[in-house]
């Protein structure tokens, strides 16, 4: 029988970006105990955790392969006591005053309030009665006595057990939607990207390809891209990388997938590289690749991606595409603090919520949120005063009864001439409530033929 709190201060439930809250407060200050088990390579930021960590204790699974060292060694240069716990399961995060138990990793999927957390599904519980504090101390001393301290001259060895981990780990969602949130398990992976103008092979190119064991003359009409690179390849690639490509011509960018580089053939100006196509890199579907291609074609105007560089490691490109270099236009064009706090509530839940932002500049600015099938579900417009929400056509084909339940929210809510239901979000108080009624009516159905 589970004991019920004595008030109702005592426990209180939580979940995405409420638990992320939670999570941080509890840690802002020492002393401090976590039992987490695994720590993402953006733990301590994600965290917001002090720079001086010497009276905090911290006991992880560190050699388990999904403790990142670059995490441990700051967790180490600010001073915590870290110890590693074989087979620990726990997540617990505690100061003096509180606890909070839950499910969440010190990682992006467990810490859903930023914008880049796609795997929001996360939920706790902040304690805080006494009584349950006391047991907590007590189950946390005999942790913290049988882990095995960890220090600086364990650092190689637990990078060791994390790249081992991260080079056939498999990735959830699909490559397009992990790069569209910079999601933290791109990193130490052998694969990047590789953006090209777009260009022909001469005959020289094609001859030698042809007489190569991979050519296969009852397909090669049919072929949508040439199965080889040709041309001068980067020096920071070799045979066996993986490359998701884009083909840049005049303004317009396609994404041509994901090939595996093979060893080059031939010699000269008819030297060629022939590559085969990965169907699920990194263990996952590619994925709606619309989105990048717009976002690709933003950066490389903006120059912050050049053409024919050489290529970039999965997080230094998603950073380049991130959605901070949108938001702030979209920000500036907001005339109220009320709007834009609702404009960022709304950035934060996407997340949670398992939607993906696909920004728009230009005469009318826009966030169009597509789930992780790249279905065009909602939108918001910014405006001086207020956020023009949108929910598309698709989604009301997919669940009908988002059109009724809008107008409960006691939001301006109307149908607009193309049928779609629209709401007026004037503060934050609005956001949250849309937010928090979409939560608990999203993923919407998949329509069956």
């Amino acid at each position: 029988m589970i004991d019920q709190p004595r008030t109702r201060t005592d426990m209180s439930f939580r979940h995405g970006a409420g638990l992320t809250k939670a999570i941080r407060e509890t840690v802002a200050a020492g002393p401090v105990e976590m039992a987490v088990a695994f720590w993402g390579t953006t733990a301590c930021e994600r965290l917001e955790l002090p720079a001086d960590l010497s009276s905090y204790r911290i006991a992880c699974d560190a050699r388990s392969g999904f403790c990142s060292p670059v995490a441990l060694g700051t967790l180490l240069r600010r001073g915590a006591h870290v110890v590693d716990v074989r087979k620990l399961h726990a997540k617990i995060y505690k100061c003096q005053q509180a606890m909070v138990v839950a499910s969440a990793n010190a990682s992006p999927g467990g810490l859903s309030l930023d914008v880049d957390a796609v795997f929001g599904l996360e939920a706790g519980t902040l304690v805080t009665a006494t009584s349950e504090l006391d047991a907590a101390a007590g189950w946390l001393d005999g942790l913290f006595r049988a882990g095995t301290p960890i220090g600086p001259e364990h650092i190689e060895e637990i990078s060791g057990l994390w790249e081992a981990q991260r080079a056939g780990r498999p990735a959830r969602n699909s490559l397009i939607a992990a790069i569209l949130s910079n999601a933290d398990d791109l990193a130490d992976r052998h694969l990047k990207a590789y953006v090209y103008t777009a260009d022909r092979p001469t005959p020289a190119h094609i001859k030698t390809f042809k007489a190569t064991p991979l050519y296969d003359a009852a397909i090669w009409e049919t072929l949508a891209s040439y199965p080889f690179f040709w041309g001068t390849m980067p020096r920071a690639v070799k045979p066996g990388d993986d490359l998701l490509c884009f083909e840049v011509e005049d303004r317009s960018v396609t994404c041509e997938g994901v090939w595996r580089l093979g060893a080059p053939v031939g010699s000269g100006e008819g030297t060629v590289w022939p590559s085969t196509l990965v169907n699920k890199p990194l263990r996952r579907p590619l994925g709606d690749v619309r989105s990048i291609q717009r976002r690709l074609a933003d950066a490389l105007a903006d120059g912050r991606i050049k053409v024919d560089d050489k290529p970039m490691a999965l997080t230094e490109f998603a950073d380049a595409i991130a959605d901070r270099h949108y938001v702030a236009d979209h920000l500036g064009r907001i005339g109220t603090e009320a709007a834009r706090a609702a404009y960022a509530l709304l950035i934060d839940r996407a997340g949670s919520l398992g939607m993906h932002g696909d920004y728009k500049r230009g005469v009318v600015p826009a966030v169009e949120w597509r789930d992780t099938n790249g279905d065009y579900l909602f939108s918001f417009i910014p405006n001086q005063s207020h956020l023009l929400f949108y929910i598309r056509n698709p989604a009301l084909v997919r669940a009908p009864s988002l059109a009724a339940g809008a107008t409960s929210l006691g939001i301006d809510a109307r149908t607009n001439p193309s049928g779609e239901t629209t709401l007026r979000i004037a503060d934050a108080g609005d956001a949250r409530r849309l937010a928090d009624w979409l939560s608990a009516r999203l993923p919407l159905p998949r329509r069956t033929r």
